[in-house]
């Protein structure tokens, strides 16, 4: 894959910056559909975009930066070079909630149902990213001969790899239309929220195994990724999560 989509003067724009962009204006379309299932305007929905973006690309280049402290020691100017690739879902997922509880705070609007609506369009969001990810040669998977593999030489790595960045891409847009299928059958706000989180991190755990990682991400000298473990974290307290609340609105016959 080729990482720059073009260039303007002598100013490289990559494909990763493309599809940021991309993700946004396609999410912005289709909150014009959605915004009233949550009972908000559009003008709000639209905030929820702002703020949710804010802090998660802010927490998933700090994320990234801390998984990969060594490389950017080296040379820490390439910390700014957002551009060329390198956030990581985990922090995103951290620092754009604490934008969503600003948020909240700021438009008194319950925390609950803007975090539902922003995890929804965020697996649109993150599915569109990922194409970003593809054409730029990060995230990329390990070795292999499969049909499909892909050869990502123009951005300096070598061998035909897993192109884990399509499997995730496929898989969080099956999950999109799911969500939007369950959302108004949801029992308790937060519900849309906890089904996110752990639905991808079902989709992290699995893609971490054919993911190409430094061996600094293996701890304990085990194939399971810190990515994973998080993943694990996650996905166990979401679902414990999901089961008392749900059974809690059946009790309560909602």
């Amino acid at each position: 894959m080729h990482p720059i989509a073009f260039k303007i003067g002598n100013f490289p724009i990559y494909y990763y910056g493309v599809m940021m962009v991309v993700s946004y204006i396609v999410t912005l379309i289709v909150m014009k559909y959605t915004h009233d299932i949550e009972k908000l305007t559009y003008d709000e929905a639209v905030d929820v975009s702002i703020y949710s973006i804010a802090g998660g690309v802010i927490g998933a280049r700090l994320f990234y930066v801390c998984l990969n402290l060594g490389t950017f020691l080296k040379s820490p100017i390439h910390i700014l070079y957002i551009r060329e690739g390198g956030l990581s879902w985990h922090g995103a997922m951290i620092g754009g909630f604490l934008g969503l509880f600003l948020m909240s705070y700021l438009k008194k609007i319950p925390m609950g149902r803007i975090a539902d609506y922003a995890s929804v369009h965020g697996t649109l969001a993150l599915a569109i990213g990922r194409l970003g990810c593809f054409m730029n040669g990060c995230c990329y998977g390990k070795e292999c001969s499969l049909p499909w593999a892909v050869n990502f030489h123009d951005a300096g790595i070598h061998g035909l790899r897993h192109p884990t960045q399509l499997y995730e891409t496929l898989m969080l847009v099956v999950c999109f239309f799911l969500f939007l299928w369950w959302w108004k059958k949801k029992k308790f706000d937060g519900e849309m929220t906890l089904l996110m989180f752990a639905a991808y991190g079902v989709i992290r755990f699995v893609v971490e195994f054919f993911r190409e990682n430094t061996a600094n991400q293996y701890p304990g000298g085990i194939e399971i990724s810190l990515a994973q473990y998080f993943s694990l974290a996650i996905i166990i307290v979401c679902a414990a999560l999901l089961a008392a609340k749900r059974r809690k609105a059946r009790e309560s016959g909602k």
